[in-house]
Order: structure tokens, then sequence, then C-alpha cells
């Protein structure tokens, strides 16, 4: 997928792309809401998860609970939709870099101070 598609998707959900919503407020605010918390199995810490959907913002900004939803992979790509500001946010890398989030950390952190 491309950083632009995948922006997309997101923008689409908060319901920003052509004047089409794919999920009504209802459901937007149900998918940011926490539905489980528990230890990773697999990366052994503790994580929360909504509905398929990470409630953190990616860059460890703090922010209301249920303000964003997106998706952190391992190599430092990630994406997420910012509920409060309306901003939908991807970056993809294409090379491997394993934790090095230092690019969607500096995003984010731009992203947040437009918040009201």
């Amino acid at each position: 997928m491309t950083a632009r598609g995948v922006a997309r998707m997101y923008a689409a959900l908060l319901g920003h792309v052509d004047g089409v919503a794919l999920v009504s407020p209802r459901r937007l605010a149900a998918m940011t809401t926490v539905a489980f918390t528990a230890m990773d199995e697999v990366m052994g810490f503790p994580v929360s998860w909504a509905f398929g959907y990470s409630p953190d913002r990616p860059g460890g900004v703090p922010s209301r609970r249920g303000s964003t939803f997106g998706m952190v992979g391992a190599n430092g790509s990630a994406a997420y939709a910012d509920v409060d500001s309306g901003v939908a946010v991807a970056v993809m890398r294409n090379r491997f870099a394993a934790g090095d989030l230092a690019a969607v950390s500096r995003i984010d952190r731009i992203v947040a101070g437009f918040l009201p």
C-alpha cells in the first residue's frame, strides 16, 4: 500500500473524502473506545486495542483517550486518524528499520500541536 492510499482510507473513516463518511459518528466513537487491554503475548508488553486499532498516538504525545486510532508497524511505518483535529496521517518506509519510529513520532508531534 502507499502512504497516500492508507491516509485516504483513514480520512474516509473521519468523513473527509468527497463528503462520504464510511462510518457514523457513533460508530467512530465506538472504534476509538478501548475494547481490550492485556499483555501482548508476542511482544511481551501491555497493550490496549480498540476494535482492531491502537487507540494510542504513535508519537507518545499525551492526548485524551479516544482521540486517535491507527496502527504502527515494526519497521517504523504508521497510519492513524486524529479525531479531534480531523487529520489522517500515514508514514510508509521503504526500508526496514526495526523500531525506528523517529519520523512518525516527529509528524505526530506536529499534528498534536494543531489540536485545539
